[in-house]
C-alpha cells in the first residue's frame, strides 16, 4: 500500500472521529424535539484492507409517526377517488397541534386493497375547508384537503 493511500485512510478515521461529536449533537436535539432517536454505534475500520466491510449505512434513524384511517369507500387511484377536488387530510386543529406531526397520513379503501398516500411535505398545497362529520349531528370542523396530484397512490398486497 502506497504511503498517500494509508495517509488518507488515517485522516479519514480522524475525521469520522470528528464527526461522531456532530451526529451526537444532532441526536440530542432531535430527541429534545420528541423524536425517538436511534444512532448506530460507530465503527471504524481497523486498516484500509477491511474498510469496506466498515462502510455504515447512515448516522441517525428516526422513529416517525404515520396515520392509518380507514375509508368507507372504494378507490384504487386519484381516476376513481370519490372526490375530486382532493382528499381530506385530517381536522386542521389537530394536526397543527400534535407533534410530532406525521410523516404521512395513509388512507386505506373500504377493502384495504388500495391507499392513498399523503406526505406531510405536501403540507403547501393543501387548502382549509370546513367539512361536516358524517359519523356525527351537526358537527362541522376546518378540514386540511390535499388535492389529488399530490396523493401517492399504491397498491397493497
Amino acid at each position: 500500500m502506497s504511503d498517500t493511500r494509508q495517509k488518507n485512510f488515517d485522516r479519514y478515521k480522524e475525521h469520522l472521529a470528528q464527526s461522531s461529536e456532530g451526529v451526537q449533537k444532532v441526536g440530542k436535539w432531535l430527541r429534545e424535539k420528541g423524536y425517538e432517536v436511534q444512532i448506530p454505534e460507530l465503527r471504524i475500520a481497523p486498516s484500509l484492507a477491511k474498510y469496506d466491510d466498515f462502510v455504515d449505512d447512515g448516522d441517525i434513524f428516526l422513529n416517525v409517526k404515520v396515520e392509518v384511517k380507514r375509508r368507507s369507500f372504494h378507490f384504487t387511484c386519484a381516476k376513481d377517488f370519490p372526490y375530486k377536488e382532493g382528499s381530506i387530510v385530517c381536522a386542521k386543529k389537530r394536526f397543527d397541534k400534535c407533534f410530532p406531526q406525521p410523516f404521512a397520513i395513509i388512507h386505506l379503501n373500504k377493502k384495504m386493497t388500495h391507499c392513498a398516500i399523503i406526505m406531510k411535505n405536501t403540507k403547501k398545497h393543501w387548502i382549509e375547508k370546513m367539512i361536516k362529520d358524517g359519523r356525527y349531528t351537526d358537527y362541522y370542523q376546518v378540514n386540511y384537503v390535499c388535492p389529488l396530484e399530490y396523493i401517492e397512490w399504491a397498491r397493497l398486497t
